[in-house]
């Protein structure tokens, strides 16, 4: 074979690899959105709403699945560990509701010409709900860590007056995973 010949079947297989990652990427959305369809109803066990067609939450089992929901009723994945992710409706034993984030102002920093630093921490209400019956599992306000600490000599825009820069910290998905992985992966 030539060289355009291979370059050719090559460019074939690069776009025949390219479909097939499309199709398997639609067809993961598709996927996605009827477990999302499935799930929505379970919203209302943020209320305390029980449904007794789903599995109890069982202390015997290793993995417990988990989905969640955001204050406007969103479904997220991005709290469930790995091994706890929901593959089926019918499988969820728990459900994480996540409260507002509120910032909450740790210090105000003063410098000359009236400029100042906010430095801003994060907490987030979490609430996990076994879905048969409506109980709470476990309840937790967690806590971001520090931010940025002030600095002796702060920089500001030459001539600024009153001006005032935030440091802010913010909780992390993952932390909110860990948490729930206490719950939810018995070892």
């Amino acid at each position: 074979m030539d060289k355009e010949t291979i370059e050719g079947i090559m460019g074939c297989l690069f776009i025949l690899l390219l479909i097939c990652l499309g199709a398997f990427w639609v067809y993961d959305k598709i996927e996605q959105n009827r477990l999302k369809g499935a799930l929505r109803d379970l919203e209302d066990v943020c209320r305390g709403v029980s449904h007794a067609d789903y599995p109890a939450h069982n202390d015997n089992s290793r993995i417990h699945p988990v989905v969640g929901f955001l204050p406007n009723g969103a479904i997220t994945f991005n709290y469930a560990p790995t091994e706890a992710r929901v593959d089926s409706a019918e499988s969820v034993e728990l459900v994480i509701c996540v409260r507002e984030r509120r910032e909450i102002l740790i210090e105000t920093c003063r410098y000359e010409k009236l400029n100042t630093i906010e430095r801003y921490m994060e907490e987030l209400d979490v609430v996990l709900y076994e879905i048969a019956t409506g109980e709470v599992i476990a309840s937790e306000t967690l806590v971001s860590t520090m931010p940025e600490a002030c600095k002796m000599i702060e920089e500001f825009p030459l001539g600024s007056t009153s001006m005032t820069k935030a440091y802010r910290s913010s909780i992390p998905d993952s932390q909110v995973r860990e948490w729930v992985a206490k719950y939810a992966i018995r070892n």
